[in-house]
C-alpha cells in the first residue's frame, strides 16, 4: 500500500524516498515478478517450460540449440583453429540447405538468443524460459520509456499501462507458443519513441538503432513494424504539423524516412540475403483466399474479445478489463484524437480481411500484427488513468451505459456466455465502481487507496485472463507445453541412434541420408545426420515445386518428412537408410531390406553426440532398413528430358523418367549430350466404384458426401511386383458447415465451413494412409489440386482401396486414376546411375569435393536442393551448374580424371556485409564529423 501511495502521493512523507524514475523501475520489477509467477503460476507449478509440444517443440527449441553450437564453433575456429569461418550451408537441414535462410526466422539476429553461446545444451530449457520473460520484461521498460517520454506524468498510470501492454493475451498466448512473436512488442514503442524525439528535434539514434535492431531480428515482423510504423509516423506528423506548416512536416517525414534507410541499410547484411529468401519462398505464390469479409462469428469473437481468451485469425486481445473503461472513456471525452484515430484505425484493419492480408506479407489472412493495438490499448488506458481517478457524475454515468451496452452485445452471442467473459464483464464493473466511489474527496489517503484499488483490479484481470487461458477450468492451454524433466529423453530417444549403429557397423562413410516413417522431426539437424523430412517456416522454392510437380501427398511447401515410400524418388535423393519404431507397420519402399541389430559404438561421426547431455539414455528401439540399391550424392546420366516434355508425364511417368533421364531446362542446357525419351513401363489399370454407402452420392466426377466418415471402395486388377498409385487430379473440396464451427477455433482462425478435408485409404494389403487437402481458405494453402497417393510395393497384386472421407461436402475431381508401377526395369536402370559415380565424396559445409574417371561426357547429378549461392568448379576452372530434376542440381563433365569441387555462398550475403560497413562508416561520420559534416549533422 506504501509503494502505490508514494508513487501518487508526492507530497507524502515518503516522498523523497520514491522519487525519480529508478523508484518506478523498481516497483515495476517487483510487480512484473509477482504477476509474472500467477500469470505462469500453471507452468512453474508442474514442472512445465514455455516449449510448446507442436512448433515450440521441433522448431524454436532445435532452433536454439543448434544456433548455440553454430555459435561456439565459429568462436573454436577463431580462438582454436585460428582462422575465421563462418559456415552458410547445413546438409543436415533437410537434404541441405542455407543455415541463415533457415533459421534467421528463429534464432539468427535474435539479440535474445545471442547468449545462447554460453548455455550447456541440458540447461537450454532453462534459457528458452528466462528470455522469454525477459522479453516481456524489457516490453513493458520499452513501454513506460515511451510514456515518460511523450509526457506521461502519473507513474501509477504507467505502471497500470505496462501490465495492460505487458500481459495481453497476445504475450500470453505467444509466450508458450513462439518466443520471437514478443519481439515487436520491445521495438514498437522504442520505434515511436524515436519518433517522437524527431519531432522534438533530438538526435535520430534511438530511432536509426531500433530499426537496425528490428530488421536484423527477424525480417517477418520487421515488415509489420514498417508498415506500421509508417501509419503512425503520417498520422502523427499530420497531428503535429497540420496543414498550415505542411512543408515542415514534408520535411519531417524526409527526415524519418533518411534515418530508416540508414537502420536498414546497417542491417543490410541480414536483411539482403532475407530479402532473397522471403521473395523467393513457396509460399508467397500460394495464392490463398482474401474473402470481402470475416465470418460473422468472428466479428462476435472480435467485439468479446478486447478483454477476453481467443485467437480468431490471429486476432490477440484480451486486454486487462480495466481498459474497455479507458477505451469507452477516450470517446466520451472531447481531446485525445490521436489516440481516437489510431485506436479506430486498428479496428478498421482488425475488421477488414484485405487489410489482415497485407500486413500479413501478403499471404493468407492473420492478424498477426495485433501487438500494435496492445500498444495504443495500453497507452490509452495511460492517458485516461488520471480522468478515471478525477470522474464526473456524467461521466461515470455514460461510461456505465456503455459498458453496459458492450456487456449486453457481447452477451447476446451464446458462445461468449464464457466463464471469462462473464468474470471479465465483473472486475470492468467493479473497476468502474472503484473509480466512481473510492477517494472522491480532498484526501490524499483515499485517492492512493483508489489507485492502488484499480491498478490492483488491472492485475486481478490479467490474472483471471491467464486462468481462463491455462488452467485446467479453461482451456488447459498450458498442458501443450512440455515438462522439463521430459526434453532430454525425447531428444535422445529417437530413430538416430540406432540409424548411426547401425552406418557405423556396416562401415558407411561420413556422410549418407535417411528416411522413414514416424520420426523425431528435426532429429537430425541436431544430429548431425541429412534427412529428407524438413520442418522450418522457410523452405527451398525448387524442393516444393518438385514435389508439387510428382503429386506428393505433403501439401505443406515447407513440411515434409520423405518421399510417401516412393522407390525411384527415395533411391535418387541418395537415401541409404530407412527407419520406423519397431512394432510398426513396414510399408517400405523396394529394395529396403532389414539391417542386423547393431551394437552401439564409440564413435560419433562428426563431433555432434547424439547423447547430447553427456550422460547415457535407453532410446527407443527403431528398426533400420538398408537400400540394397543406394546412390551416392552424386551419380551420372548419359542424356537428358527437357522440364517441358517431362511436366507432360503422369506423377508415376515422371519419377520413372527422371530415373532413365536427367531433368534439365532445354533452353539452359548447352553440353553435348543429346535429348531421349524415357521408356516407360507404368499402366494405368481400369477400376469400379463400389458404394454400400448410402451417405454417398456419386454423379460423374462428383462425390456427395453427407455424413463424415463415409467410405467408396475402388476395385481394380492391379499387377503383382509393383507399385500401386491412387492419382487425383483437379481436386476441389466444398464443405459443409458444421453444428459447432464457431467452436471450431485454433491458429487458423474459424470459418463458416471446414478449411480441409482429409481422404484416409486402405489397400488390399493393409496399406494405410492419408491424403490432406486444403481449401483457399486454409491459412497453408499452397494451390495444389493433383496428388498420387503410393499404396506402396506388393509382391501380391493389389486388388481394391478403400477411400474414408473426414468431412461432408462435395468432392470433384478432374479425374481418379489407379497406376501400377512394376519394378523389373528399376534394377537395371539403378545400376546405369551407380556405374560411374563422384568417389571420395567429403560433403562439409559450405563445400563438396570429390574425383570422378569418365570414358566418355557425362551429366553428374547431384542430390543437393538447388540454390543459387553454389558454384561448381571441374579441374580448378568454374563451370555452368544446372538445376536438374526440378530440384537437385548438375553439371557437365567431360572425358577423363577430373576433380570436382562445390562451394556455397549465402546469395547477397557479401554485398550486405558491404552496404552493412558502408552505413556504419556512414554513421560514424554523421556523428563524429567535423566542418560541413557538423552542419549536416546539426540538420539532423
Amino acid at each position: 500500500m506504501c509503494m502505490f501511495r508514494a508513487i501518487e502521493n508526492r507530497q507524502g512523507n515518503l516522498e523523497s524516498r520514491y522519487r525519480g524514475k529508478k523508484c518506478y523501475f523498481l516497483t515495476y520489477t517487483v510487480l512484473f515478478a509477482v504477476v509474472s509467477f500467477l500469470v505462469f503460476s500453471w507452468y512453474f507449478l508442474e514442472g512445465r517450460t514455455f516449449i510448446w509440444e507442436s512448433d515450440g517443440w521441433t522448431q524454436h527449441y532445435k532452433a536454439l540449440i543448434y544456433y548455440a553450437r553454430y555459435l561456439r564453433s565459429i568462436v573454436y575456429s577463431i580462438f582454436v583453429e585460428h582462422r575465421f569461418h563462418i559456415p552458410e550451408w547445413d546438409f543436415n537441414i533437410g537434404e541441405g540447405n542455407d543455415i541463415l535462410g533457415t533459421l534467421h526466422y528463429y534464432v539468427i539476429g535474435d539479440p535474445f538468443a545471442v547468449l545462447s553461446v554460453l548455455v550447456p545444451t541440458r540447461f537450454m530449457y532453462v534459457y528458452y524460459d528466462i528470455m522469454i520473460l525477459l522479453r516481456l520484461y524489457l516490453a513493458g521498460i520499452a513501454f513506460s520509456c515511451l510514456c515518460f517520454g511523450t509526457g506521461q506524468k502519473s507513474r501509477c498510470a504507467v505502471l497500470a499501462g505496462s501490465m495492460v501492454y505487458v500481459f495481453c493475451y497476445w504475450a500470453i498466448f505467444n509466450a508458450a507458443r513462439h518466443p520471437y512473436f514478443l519481439n515487436p512488442m520491445v521495438y514498437l514503442p522504442m520505434m515511436v519513441l524515436g519518433i517522437e524525439r524527431m519531432l522534438k528535434k533530438e538526435k535520430p539514434y534511438l530511432f536509426i538503432a531500433t530499426v537496425f535492431l528490428s530488421a536484423v531480428s527477424n525480417f517477418y515482423f520487421f515488415y509489420m513494424i514498417v508498415l506500421v510504423t509508417v501509419i503512425y509516423a503520417v498520422v502523427r506528423v499530420i497531428a503535429f504539423y497540420q496543414l498550415k506548416n505542411w512543408k515542415d512536416g514534408l520535411f519531417m517525414l524526409f527526415r524519418l524516412s533518411a534515418a530508416s534507410i540508414l537502420g536498414l541499410l546497417m542491417a543490410g547484411v541480414v536483411f539482403l540475403p532475407m530479402c532473397y529468401v522471403f521473395l523467393n519462398d513457396a509460399r508467397m505464390s500460394a495464392g490463398n483466399a482474401v474473402p470481402f469479409l470475416y465470418p460473422a462469428s468472428y466479428y462476435a469473437k472480435l467485439f468479446s474479445g478486447f478483454i477476453n481468451v481467443g485467437h480468431p485469425y490471429w486476432m490477440c486481445m484480451g486486454y486487462a478489463a480495466p481498459t474497455l473503461a479507458a477505451v469507452i472513456l477516450l470517446f466520451i471525452k472531447k481531446r485525445h484524437n490521436m489516440l481516437k484515430v489510431l485506436f479506430i484505425l486498428c479496428v478498421t484493419i482488425s475488421a477488414v480481411p484485405f487489410l489482415g492480408h497485407a500486413l500479413n506479407g501478403f499471404s493468407y489472412v492473420a492478424n498477426r500484427w495485433c501487438w500494435a493495438f496492445a500498444l495504443v490499448s495500453a497507452y490509452i488506458m495511460v492517458a485516461m488513468w488520471p480522468h478515471l481517478m478525477q470522474l464526473t457524475k456524467r461521466e461515470g454515468l455514460f461510461l456505465a451505459a456503455g459498458m453496459m451496452v458492450y456487456s449486453l452485445v457481447c452477451l447476446f452471442f451464446d458462445k461468449e456466455r464464457t466463464g471469462s467473459m462473464h468474470t471479465e464483464l465483473l472486475l470492468a464493473f467493479l473497476f468502474l465502481l472503484a473509480v466512481l466511489f473510492l477517494g472522491n474527496g480532498g484526501n490524499v489517503r483515499w485517492r492512493c487507496w483508489k489507485s492502488s484499488a484499480a491498478l490492483f483490479l488491472v492485475m486481478v484481470s490479467i490474472v483471471n485472463i491467464s486462468f481462463w487461458k491455462n488452467s485446467v477450468n479453461g482451456d488447459n492451454y498450458a498442458s501443450q507445453s512440455k515438462k522439463a524433466e521430459n526434453l532430454l529423453p525425447q531428444l535422445t530417444q529417437n530413430e538416430i541412434k540406432d540409424i548411426r549403429n547401425t552406418a557405423d557397423s556396416e562401415g558407411t562413410g561420413t556422410f549418407y541420408r535417411y528416411s522413414g516413417d514416424k520420426l523425431s522431426i528435426n532429429a537430425g539437424v541436431l544430429a548431425g545426420l541429412s534427412s529428407t523430412q524438413y520442418y522450418w517456416t522457410l523452405s527451398n522454392p525448387y524442393v516444393f515445386e518438385a514435389r508439387s510437380a510428382l503429386g506428393l501427398r505433403e501439401v505443406s511447401a515447407y513440411r515434409y518428412f520423405g518421399y510417401d515410400d516412393r522407390t525411384v524418388l527415395t533411391t535418387l535423393a541418395a537415401v541409404r537408410y530407412y527407419a520406423l519404431p519397431s512394432g510398426s507397420q513396414p510399408h517400405l519402399p523396394y529394395g529396403f531390406t532389414k539391417a542386423e541389430p547393431a551394437k552401439p559404438v564409440s564413435k560419433q561421426g562428426d563431433g555432434r553426440s547424439l547423447n547430447m547431455f553427456g550422460r547415457g539414455q535407453a532410446t527407443q528401439k527403431y528398426l533400420v532398413y538398408r537400400n540394397s540399391y543406394a546412390l551416392p550424392l552424386a551419380y551420372t546420366y548419359d542424356s537428358y528430358l527437357s522440364t517441358g516434355r517431362w511436366r507432360k508425364l503422369s506423377d508415376v511417368g515422371k519419377q520413372e523418367a527422371m530415373l532413365q533421364r536427367l531433368i534439365l531446362e532445354k533452353d539452359d542446357y548447352r553440353g553435348s549430350l543429346k535429348e531421349a525419351d524415357p521408356v516407360l513401363t507404368g499402366r494405368k489399370v481400369q477400376y469400379e466404384i463400389k458404394c454400400n454407402d448410402e451417405n454417398v452420392v456419386i454423379h460423374g466426377r462428383n462425390i456427395t458426401v453427407k455424413k463424415p466418415h463415409s467410405t467408396v471402395t475402388l476395385k481394380f486388377k492391379g499387377l503383382p511386383e509393383s507399385e500401386t498409385y491412387l492419382s487425383i487430379h483437379g481436386m476441389h473440396f466444398k464443405g459443409v458447415k458444421a453444428e459447432n464451427a464457431a467452436d471450431d477455433e485454433d491458429e487458423d482462425g474459424i470459418s463458416e465451413e471446414p478449411a480441409q478435408t482429409c481422404l484416409s485409404l486402405r489397400s488390399s494389403a493393409g496399406i494405410k494412409k492419408k491424403l490432406t487437402y486444403y481449401t483457399e481458405k486454409h491459412r497453408a494453402y499452397d494451390n495444389r489440386h493433383d496428388f498420387s497417393v503410393n499404396l506402396c510395393y506388393t509382391e501380391n497384386a493389389a486388388d481394391f482401396v478403400r477411400i474414408a472421407f473426414s468431412k461432408a461436402g462435395t468432392y470433384t475431381f478432374d479425374s481418379l486414376d489407379i497406376t501400377c508401377q512394376p519394378m523389373e526395369q528399376y534394377t537395371a536402370e539403378i545400376e546405369k546411375r551407380r556405374e560411374i559415380t563422384l568417389q571420395n565424396i567429403t560433403a562439409g559445409n559450405d563445400e563438396v569435393n570429390g574425383t570422378i574417371y569418365l570414358e566418355k561426357p557425362k551429366l553428374l547429378c547431384l542430390a543437393i536442393p538447388f540454390s543459387a549461392g553454389w558454384r561448381a568448379y571441374v579441374d580448378g576452372r568454374e563451370t555452368t551448374l544446372y538445376r536438374a530434376n526440378v530440384m537437385y542440381m548438375a553439371l557437365d563433365v567431360g572425358k577423363g580424371r577430373h576433380s570436382i569441387k562445390l562451394e556455397y555462398h549465402t546469395p547477397l550475403l557479401k554485398e550486405g556485409i558491404c552496404i552493412s560497413v558502408f552505413a556504419f562508416v556512414l554513421l560514424g561520420l554523421i556523428r563524429l564529423g567535423n566542418g560541413k559534416m557538423r552542419g549536416i549533422r546539426g540538420k539532423w
